[in-house]
């Protein structure tokens, strides 16, 4: 099915005018950046943002149903772009979660051990 170039204006009207304002208006409220130096994002903005691109999410699933070489490069590109601040502190937190979860689980399964020898005991 062939668009005309109307049509395929008036889509970008449309997708412009449905993100761009209340993209702008939240950024406006919610400060994207909480603290002095880039050092955590507003969960809060990030939210109403994605509710904001939900239109822009529509079109990328329909123009990634037969996706090229070079959208999918595109779309990592973006994603990678995007966190790449947030990875560092994904890292860390990462680096710390992973030893104490992993002490956790010892204690747990030293809890049901000790919890299956009383119940033999009784």
């Amino acid at each position: 099915m062939r668009r005309s170039t109307k049509s395929l204006i008036f889509n970008i009207i449309g997708y412009v005018l449905c993100i761009v304002p209340a993209g702008v208006c939240t950024l406006g409220y919610f400060p994207l950046w909480l603290g002095d130096k880039n050092s955590c994002l507003s969960l809060v903005s990030i939210l109403v943002l994605s509710l904001c691109i939900l239109p822009l999410w529509r079109m990328i699933r329909e123009s990634l149903k037969s996706p090229s070489a070079w959208k999918l490069w595109l779309v990592m590109l973006l994603i990678f772009t995007a966190v790449e601040h947030i990875i560092v502190g994904l890292r860390a937190i990462a680096c710390v979660a992973c030893p104490t979860s992993a002490l956790g689980a010892l204690f747990f399964w030293l809890a049901k051990r000790e919890n299956k020898q009383v119940e033999e005991d009784t």
